[in-house]
């Protein structure tokens, strides 16, 4: 981190415009949605989970404190619950569909994952919850 001159002048601190790369996440968002491979899963509907991980600069939000210049994830969740509303049968489909989303939305983005979780699925056996998680670009890196 490089300091400009007089950085402590007027108790703002001012630095030097340089990439900020990082990471914005929404964990946990939970939607009851009907989606599932067999008619009956579409049909009774169940609990899903979706977490988004986004990487892009906010530099000039974070210089700033400017809404303008990061990814609005009001939107990216608005994004996910209008997608949750339309019944598909894979969650990879769920998942890819939000990863282009995301991707139209919001041009400025290096890269985007998102993990579609379902709990409960009907396998005939025990089994908390299935899960699949899709990047952009597919250069595979899960997020812990």
């Amino acid at each position: 981190m490089r300091f400009s001159p007089g950085a402590f002048s007027s108790n703002k601190l001012r630095l030097d415009p340089v990439l900020t790369l990082g990471l914005i996440r929404l964990t946990g968002l939970e939607f009851f949605a009907y989606h599932g491979y067999h008619a009956a899963e579409r049909d009774m509907g169940n609990r899903y989970r979706i977490d988004v991980e986004i990487a892009t600069d906010f530099g000039p939000a974070a210089e700033r404190d400017e809404l303008a210049g990061t990814v609005n994830y009001e939107q990216v969740f608005a994004l996910v619950r209008d997608r949750m509303a339309i019944p598909a049968r894979l969650l990879e489909h769920i998942g890819y569909e939000l990863c282009q989303a995301i991707r139209a939305r919001f041009g400025q983005i290096a890269r985007v994952q998102v993990e579609v979780t379902k709990f409960n699925p009907p396998l005939g056996g025990v089994c908390h919850a299935a899960s699949v998680t899709v990047c952009w670009p597919d250069d595979f890196s899960p997020a812990n």
